[in-house]
């Protein structure tokens, strides 16, 4: 079973750059978040992330990364359908810029008409849409 907890510190180290930030936003010291990622390092036998400036993840703590992202938003989905609630978590969506600029406003208008659920759109260019989706940055990619 995954270290979930250690997870949770690997995403928020990389979603807020910094060691001190991740530890304020999961209500932890900093050097909790630091035993998490060295406990899970030590697990997976490899470094998960490069510590630079930016810190970055290394392929292994993209593959990481992903698999939380995936198992945060079924969590989510599990916990709105057990209590009957309407989605909170956000969807996140890569789509290419051309299609961004064509038809997608239109399909996303409908969608708004029908469905409270949010949308979260990364633009970017076709060859990175599919890179966001193997990095679990976002479920689904239109290219």
């Amino acid at each position: 079973m995954m270290d979930y907890k250690a997870l949770s510190s690997l995403h928020a180290v990389l979603k807020f750059q910094s060691f001190d930030k991740a530890a304020e936003y999961l209500h932890l010291t900093q050097s909790a978040i630091s035993q998490n990622i060295k406990r899970l390092e030590q697990e997976c036998g490899r470094p998960l992330l490069i510590r630079a400036r930016p810190v970055v993840a290394t392929p292994l703590g993209e593959q990481l990364l992903a698999h939380f992202n995936k198992v945060t938003m079924l969590e989510e989905g599990l916990k709105e359908t057990i209590q009957g609630n309407q989605a909170t978590q956000p969807i996140s969506i890569a789509v290419n810029n051309d299609t961004l600029a064509t038809w997608f406003t239109e399909v996303v208008s409908q969608f708004s008409a029908t469905d409270s659920t949010k949308l979260h759109i990364k633009a970017a260019d076709q060859a990175k849409t599919r890179a966001l989706l193997q990095t679990g940055e976002v479920v689904a990619c239109i290219s």
